[in-house]
């Protein structure tokens, strides 16, 4: 009997192991077997495209310079206060600091950058144009600025003619056959190809972190980054720069198109399907209001008034409050009561 009951306490165990072997060869199995792997780019991926402008750091820092007298700020201060209202979105007042402090682009190259965004996104794209022209007179093809201007210019044209992205090229690049063939590796193709690429990349960077609406210049801008990724560099960064494009303009049924055909390329090829979101974050709309700027940094310097806490409520009046307890005096009024009715009570019997 003995022997039985171990017999089958074996067997059991032995079922147990071995389902559990079987589970795990096949899950290992599965994991192997995965078909979707992520493509091999050495070459250009997208960064992450940040929105907005984290609110903290925005506070230290006009909470550093409002320790200062508006008087005693050095150009670096008032070049900071410039970019801050950039940054938050106060946009005509960040134009009127840095062109009254004429900034440099060879010098002062990243607020030269903000300055020349303030003038786009207050589409004012002649003065930017300018400002660009003025900076670098022979502007090189497929720069940075190259971009930025081409971006103005297609703003221009499409003011006129709201349908002019539909029958017009943004950047004005194509794909060249000539260096399809090119080795991915050499010089000749990192130049040609993976700067200018770069170069577009910055500047749709710069727009996208203030453009929230829709936006028809970036969206086939984008979309044309897209076909240059595709023929040159890889499918699946094609796919997020359309995407990208399509953020910008839902109704583009080129953009929705060429989104499918690269997608079925991508899903040919074994590839995995890039996570849009991971590129193109949700707004992070800074919680910054511009009034704390205007009280601490401007009214208060420049107001002599002596400011004093308002009186909300009433004041309650002092008064003379009793030594002696309220509540001892209810009671003792009450002991004399029943005394005096006790009193009463007996002189009626006699």
């Amino acid at each position: 009997m003995h022997s039985l009951r171990h017999i089958k306490f074996t067997i059991i165990a032995l079922i147990v192991t071995l389902s559990s072997y079987s589970q795990s060869s096949v899950s290992n199995k599965e994991f192997i077997d995965s078909p979707y792997r992520s493509e091999h780019n050495p070459w250009f991926e997208f960064k992450v495209y940040k929105r907005g402008y984290k609110n903290e750091p925005l506070k230290l820092t006009l909470d550093s310079l409002e320790q200062k007298s508006r008087k005693y700020w050095s150009r670096p201060d008032s070049l900071i206060f410039a970019q801050i209202s950039y940054k938050t979105g106060n946009l005509e007042l960040a134009g009127y600091y840095f062109d009254n402090l004429k900034v440099s682009y060879q010098n002062e190259n990243e607020f030269w950058w903000n300055r020349v965004m303030v003038q786009y996104f207050n589409r004012e794209y002649n003065s930017c144009i300018a400002t660009i022209t003025s900076a670098e007179p022979g502007v090189l093809e497929r720069s940075k600025i190259y971009f930025l201007k081409k971006l103005c210019q297609a703003n221009l044209s499409n003011l006129g003619d709201s349908k002019w992205t539909k029958t017009h090229k943004i950047l004005d690049w194509e794909v060249d056959s000539s260096l399809l063939n090119i080795d991915k590796d050499s010089p000749e193709f990192h130049e040609k190809i993976i700067v200018p690429l770069e170069n577009l990349s910055f500047v749709l960077q710069a727009a996208v972190r203030h453009i929230h609406a829709e936006d028809k210049v970036i969206a086939r801008a984008c979309f044309e980054m897209g076909l240059i990724l595709e023929g040159f560099v890889s499918p699946t960064q094609a796919y997020i720069a359309m995407s990208l494009g399509r953020h910008y303009d839902k109704w583009d049924k080129e953009i929705l198109e060429n989104i499918k055909r690269v997608k079925a390329t991508i899903i040919q090829k074994k590839y995995r399907i890039p996570n849009f979101r991971k590129y193109f974050p949700r707004i992070e709309y800074w919680r910054f209001d511009y009034q704390m700027l205007k009280e601490k940094i401007i009214y208060q310097q420049q107001d002599t008034t002596s400011l004093n806490k308002p009186v909300l409520m009433r004041q309650k009046q002092n008064e003379t409050k009793s030594t002696f307890p309220s509540q001892l005096i209810f009671l003792s009024g009450l002991v004399l009561l029943f005394l005096a009715l006790l009193f009463f009570l007996k002189t009626g019997k006699k």
